[in-house]
């Protein structure tokens, strides 16, 4: 109802806003009667950390009341979210402004005022309004804020960092009851980094790999594109341009550590934009804070090389966190994409604080805008630590129990777990080159992936975060393989790789202070360039994934030309059920468990935690994503349907021998036959792919090697379209052959006349065989034509090659199924066999089963202008051989023919296809059958 409401009312946004937008506070606000707002203290301020009040004249900066819909406003926001993730839907995609959401959703400008005048009399100073008028932000001393609403204001010192909150539930006036969400900003507990910084001792230049039991890699951005498959992408021109990636952080950064990261991986410098949230504060760096900025800002923008990173950040106001970025960045539409490598367990975090955050996340998918989170790196108990190894107290042992990791484990945000490889990535070879290129790239191909876990006593808790919400039932989106039917929304989403002992990620951070501050840092490309030693900054952990499947993001943005794709979560779990080979690695290895302390929470048997299962899993989602599928099997939405198309593989031979360079053609066809496919082709063999993606030219591309080795080559071709509107992808496979040994110069021509017959009658094509370097020996032939040609007979006789002359043979084409005595009726959909002889005489059922294979040996293996063929299938040879010993006519029985099962007029094309298989030689010629 409330959807159908919504599309009754929405194409007159001024009727709209009138009918939804109507003043609510119907008395004036009132200190002396009030109310405690539900869920209002954080559960970390809890009295056994309590070390007593705040000072009355403390100042708070950056108070903020942030107000809910009316049940009415609320039914038809949702119901709009839905109307825009719908296909099909007249609204699909179309989003809306901070503005429209302000009059459409927000407080009346009557009601905000009645807030204003009442927070002024509180003598708060009340310095903005939000463009979503859903908020209003203040400031006071620790009095006014104790008396507004009547709760004290207590220190709490939890492990060793001491924060200011309520003690107490906080109190608003009753006329406010209907609108006031929460105020934010007088607790002042921030959410955790969630980054893992590896220590690497000194290492040579080459440092993608080491030598002996110290060997180890490094990721730099172009491994990241070889591993995750983001080449096609980019050779298509896809690179994230015209879009923006917000990143949302707690510290500020120095732009120079993104340039020398930007410089270090070879990538185009690109400075990003820098905003500091109005009344945060100074623009401070914090360290390990700013660790996080460094690297988020730099592998986001080394994944979307093309997007415009916008880097959104508080400022030293303690009152702040990266939830003010988050809001900021929502409330005034700075990004397609927003990235958050920041959390906290759900129990951690206050109910209000929770339904206040939600509110933000459905604007945001209601302005288009993509919320992606780190899922964790506490494994399967998120709770366990605020996020840093130092704080372990229990070694490696849970003792708070199974719990997921928010913002991640919304249902708006799209989670992103922990792998790490499971190759032979300790010495270079299969995976990794032994050198680094000039980009500082290594990585050769995909690495096989297993569930992020380095936790150890010395580490503590050290894996990707997942697990079931005890916040949120379980999504309408969220089915498939292997999700479990637990009511409960699950995460991860997908993962990417986390792991920062296991290969973890280069970035380049000067860093503040601390252990970590390094003011060398990529000094001298990823290393620091010290006198002393020269090591690169090194980290991991689902803080990574964040970033780059965020950049991943802005890409299809480009890709789909699109101003945002909103919540991305059903089009996943979508794409799983359709596409998931394709589009995701499907981790079936490792675990996110945790051991832990018997008789605590959850802890009946050490460890607790989840294992990784085919399809989804609680410990990698739906695994990590093979990037160039995944956008290019993602959804364009709504009108009309992308055009399939096919995809065709030819070769200047099929069957060579070493050292012969070979030319693979591949020609994409659109299916409706109204358009050429455009886009790329990326080739590859034996499963990996070759060079880079290439542009199709009218359809076509082609792709030339010449094999060194024998054995069986399977060439590949993956067709990319440049515009996922117009047409989908296609693939095509085809095999080659390579002989250790020539046939000498002995080879021969074919040719073969044309032929015209009437409806129910025949005709006759005349072939000639000629000779060249001395061949001879007899030549058998096998016919192919396209499927439409049905209800077709033939028969042919070999030929016999006995000096320097020509030899001839015969082929005579019926327009019924039954003319020619041995042959079955002909529609080209399948192997053709050989047909009877033209004297008509008869053949055993063995005779014509042993051409019939034959025959499918060859056309397997048998393409226009085929040189010099060599024949693998050693059964197929001796067929032939029987054949061009005189066993002509190898064919199908004989069935009853009618008047009324003739060919269809028209012209149709043929091919005829000579083998000698005593010296693995074949050729082919067309010529047209006319059927009048």
């Amino acid at each position: 109802m409330a959807f159908a409401f919504f599309l009754s009312i929405y194409a007159s946004s001024a009727a709209f806003a009138q009918s939804l937008v109507k003043d609510r506070i119907i008395e004036a606000p009132n200190s002396s009667a009030t109310m405690q707002l539900p869920n209002s203290v954080n559960p970390r301020a809890k009295a056994q950390y309590d070390i007593g009040r705040v000072n009355a004249s403390t100042q708070f900066e950056g108070i903020t009341m942030f107000f809910k819909p009316s049940a009415e406003q609320q039914a038809a926001l949702d119901a709009l979210v839905q109307a825009q993730q719908t296909p099909g839907s007249p609204l699909f995609r179309q989003w809306i402004t901070p503005a429209q959401y302000a009059s459409q959703f927000g407080l009346s400008t009557s009601d905000l005022a009645k807030v204003r005048t009442w927070l002024e009399q509180q003598g708060f100073n009340v310095v903005r309004i939000s463009n979503s008028r859903n908020a209003i932000t203040f400031s006071g001393t620790a009095a006014q804020v104790e008396a507004a609403f009547q709760a004290q204001l207590h220190r709490y010192n939890v492990n060793d960092v001491v924060h200011t909150a309520n003690a107490g539930a906080l109190s608003i006036p009753a006329a406010l009851g209907s609108v006031v969400l929460s105020v934010r900003n007088i607790a002042d507990f921030r959410p955790h980094s969630l980054h893992r910084i590896q220590h690497v001792s000194a290492v040579n230049s080459n440092y993608n790999f080491g030598s002996g039991s110290s060997a180890q890699h490094f990721l730099a951005p172009g491994d990241f594109a070889t591993i995750y498959d983001l080449a096609p992408l980019y050779n298509a021109g896809f690179t994230g341009s015209g879009k923006t990636i917000v990143i949302v952080g707690q510290s500020a950064i120095a732009t120079a550590d993104v340039t020398h990261f930007q410089s270090a991986a070879g990538l185009a410098q690109k400075t990003p934009t820098i905003t500091l949230v109005p009344e945060s504060g100074t623009s401070t760096p914090v360290a390990g804070d700013e660790d996080e900025s460094d690297l988020d800002v730099e592998w986001s923008g080394a994944v979307a090389t093309g997007a415009t990173i916008n880097f959104v950040y508080v400022g030293n106001n303690q009152d702040f966190s990266v939830f003010d970025s988050i809001q900021y960045a929502i409330d005034n539409n700075l990004g397609q994409v927003i990235s958050s490598s920041y959390g906290a367990c759900e129990a951690d975090i206050s109910g209000s604080d929770i339904a206040t955050f939600q509110s933000w996340f459905e604007q945001a998918n209601a302005q288009g805008q993509t919320v992606v989170n780190a899922a964790g790196d506490n494994g399967a108990t998120d709770c366990e630590s605020s996020g840093t190894k130092s704080t372990v107290v229990n070694g490696d042992e849970a003792t708070q129990g199974l719990a997921v990791d928010y913002p991640g484990s919304s249902p708006n945000v799209t989670s992103i777990g922990g792998t790490e490889f499971s190759g032979d990535v300790n010495s270079p070879g299969t995976y990794w080159n032994s050198s680094n290129s000039s980009s500082n790239t290594s990585a050769i191909e995909y690495i096989p992936e297993m569930v992020w876990n380095d936790t150890s006593t010395t580490n503590g808790p050290d894996a990707g975060g997942g697990g079931k919400s005890i916040l949120f039932g379980k999504p309408s989106w969220q089915t498939g393989i292997g999700v479990p039917n637990d009511s409960a929304r699950d995460v991860p989403d997908v993962s990417l790789n986390a792991s920062p002992d296991h290969d973890g990620y280069l970035f380049c951070a000067s860093g503040t202070g601390g252990a970590n501050a390094d003011p060398n840092s990529c000094s001298n490309g990823f290393l620091d360039g010290t006198a002393t030693s020269s090591i690169p900054t090194v980290a991991g952990g689902t803080s990574f994934g964040a970033p780059t499947f965020s950049g991943i993001l802005a890409i299809l943005n480009q890709k789909l030309n699109a101003n945002g794709l909103g919540n991305v979560n059903p089009e996943i779990y979508s794409l799983a059920a359709s596409d998931y080979a394709s589009a995701f690695h499907d981790v079936t290895t490792g675990n996110n468990e945790i051991p832990c302390e018997i008789g605590s929470v959850d802890c009946t048997s050490s460890p607790i935690g989840y294992t990784a299962t085919t399809g989804y899993d609680l410990a990698s989602g739906w695994g990590s994503v093979d990037a160039g599928n995944f956008v290019g099997v993602f959804s364009i939405g709504g009108g009309a349907s992308p055009v399939a198309t096919t995809t065709v593989l030819t070769a200047t031979s099929t069957s060579v021998t070493i050292g012969t360079a070979i030319t693979v053609t591949a020609t994409v066809q659109d299916n409706s036959g109204s358009g050429t496919p455009a886009g790329t082709i990326q080739f590859s063999v034996n499963g990996t792919n070759v060079g880079s993606a290439v542009t199709l030219s009218s359809g076509v591309a082609t792709y030339s090697f010449t094999p060194s080795t024998a054995g069986t080559y399977t060439v590949g071709a993956t067709y990319v379209p440049s515009d996922a509107a117009t047409n989908s992808g296609s693939t095509a496979s085809l095999a080659i052959t390579v002989a250790a040994t020539s046939n000498g110069s002995a080879s021969f021509s074919l040719s073969a006349t044309n032929v015209s017959a009437a409806q129910g009658s025949s005709g006759t094509s005349t072939v000639t065989v000629t000779p060249a370097g001395g061949f001879t020996g007899g030549v058998a032939f096998t016919l192919s034509g396209p499927s439409t040609l049905t209800n077709f007979s033939y028969c042919v006789n070999s030929a016999t090659v006995s000096g320097t002359a020509a030899a001839t043979a015969t082929i005579t084409l019926y327009t019924t199924p039954s003319s020619c005595p041995t042959a079955a009726t002909r529609a080209f959909s399948t192997p053709v066999q050989v047909g009877g002889p033209a004297s008509g005489r008869g053949h055993n059922e063995l005779t014509r089963a042993m051409a019939g294979t034959a025959f499918v040996s060859l056309f397997l293996l048998g393409f226009p202008a085929f040189r010099r063929r060599r024949w693998p299938m050693l059964a197929a040879l001796l067929m032939l051989g029987l054949c061009t010993l005189g066993v002509s006519g190898c064919g199908g029985s004989s069935s009853t023919t009618t008047a009324a099962t003739t060919s269809p007029k028209g012209t149709y094309t043929l091919t005829l296809t000579g083998a000698n298989s005593t010296l693995n030689l074949a050729e082919t010629t067309s010529f047209t059958l006319t059927v009048n």
